[in-house]
């Protein structure tokens, strides 16, 4: 199951900054004349302390949503809202059929199922606010049942009952991180848990908005199946731009055995220093702005320099030729408000030949003119669901 967390997007009432084309669905940001220049409200990842965790266990997640518009402050701040479910096991891993209690019954009066024939709607458990702290544990839903048990549809419904035009935020969870419990039958329970591997299947959303949220209704003449049922809106009702909302959803495996662990980030240089990293935000990084007649002094040469080699994991279900396991595929993403930036991606640890010693051109901190401040992101993924990133202070001179 090689899978990354994802980021899709919804236009006309539902407008994403993550892609570019209506209901894309992506490994990554994607569709953007500078996929890493930050000037929008964007979702740049989602992280989970367990990518691959056992039955019953809690998982905390995270997001990285960031609000890049050069006229932020003087507009309605971005904040950030989870729906207020887990959908566990949807039809044939569909994230789409987690929306099913909000689409309209067909003609024959069968509920939505996902289009390769999976019937039956996903199982809905409670997620709760989540405030980092290490014995955090999971606390009531808003809209009731903190146990994480099978709710039945009832909070889905509670949504799907408020009509179009009504700010919906008070329903939703606020802020960056949630918790939440994977049911004990989460593997049993899924009708695709088969083979070596079997798995069980739990996903979660999040939107960042720079507005608030409404229920949108369905388009009963509409045949995709991915409409989003929620929609970002100002204080006119009137949906908000691609700039100014996404959403996103990020999925967690259950195995009995499988593991997976975040990558560790434990350095970061720029321009040959290495900056002190301490909770996952780095140092300031100063340097001169560029001049038109003097474009040496554009700054380069940052990376990543410090993953461990024991984030390179092995991977059991991608056997090698001699019927061992490789290991992972690790790269970093990098994202920033300003300037150009290089390649986005760079490839960490290959499956076979392990660490990159000698990884493609170093990113390059282009185009920066005048004197500002702005953010680096660097985001490290594996190919088995785990992310994890830090944030870099930039100060142009």
């Amino acid at each position: 199951m090689n899978r990354r967390a994802l980021i899709f997007i919804a236009s006309t009432v539902a407008a994403a900054a993550s892609g570019g084309v209506a209901l894309l669905v992506a490994c990554g940001p994607t569709s953007f004349p500078d996929e890493s220049l930050i000037n929008t409200v964007r979702i740049l990842a989602t992280s989970s302390d367990q990518p691959f965790a056992p039955p019953g266990a809690t998982v905390h997640a995270q997001v990285l949503a960031v609000d890049g518009r050069p006229d932020a402050s003087g507009n309605e701040p971005m904040r950030v809202f989870w729906l207020p479910f887990l959908c566990v096991d949807p039809p044939n891993d569909a994230f789409y059929a987690c929306f099913s209690a909000f689409l309209p019954k067909a003609a024959s009066g069968n509920q939505y199922s996902a289009p390769d024939g999976g019937g039956g709607g996903a199982i809905l458990g409670s997620i709760s606010a989540w405030d980092g702290g290490p014995d955090a544990a999971v606390g009531p839903s808003l809209l009731g049942g903190g146990d994480g048990g099978a709710l039945g549809g009832g909070m889905t419904m509670s949504l799907a009952s408020i009509p179009a035009g009504v700010d919906v935020s008070a329903f939703l969870i606020q802020g960056p991180r949630v918790a939440f419990h994977l049911p004990a039958d989460i593997i049993t329970a899924h009708s695709r848990a088969k083979g070596a591997f079997q798995y069980g299947l739990a996903v979660v959303f999040n939107i960042a908005c720079a507005g608030h949220v409404e229920v949108v209704p369905p388009d009963p003449n509409n045949p995709n199946p991915e409409q989003i049922p929620f929609g970002c809106f100002n204080a006119q009702h009137q949906a908000v731009s691609a700039n100014d909302y996404v959403i996103g959803y990020s999925e967690v495996f259950a195995y009995t055995s499988l593991t997976n662990h975040n990558p560790v980030i434990s350095s970061f240089t720029f321009r040959d220093a290495g900056l002190p990293l301490e909770g996952g935000v780095a140092a300031a990084a100063v340097f001169p702005h560029c001049t038109e007649s003097n474009t040496s002094k554009c700054p380069d040469n940052y990376a990543i320099t410090g993953v461990p080699d024991a984030s390179w994991e092995p991977d059991p279900q991608n056997p090698g030729p001699d019927g061992g396991p490789q290991h992972e595929e690790l790269w970093v993403d990098y994202y920033a408000t300003m300037g150009s930036l290089g390649d986005e991606a760079i490839l960490l640890f290959d499956p076979v030949l392990g660490r990159i010693t000698k990884p493609p051109e170093q990113e390059d901190l282009q185009k920066v003119t005048k004197k500002q401040v702005g953010t680096l992101w660097a985001v490290a993924h594996d190919n088995r669901n785990g992310v994890s990133w830090i944030t870099v202070p930039l100060r142009a001179q």
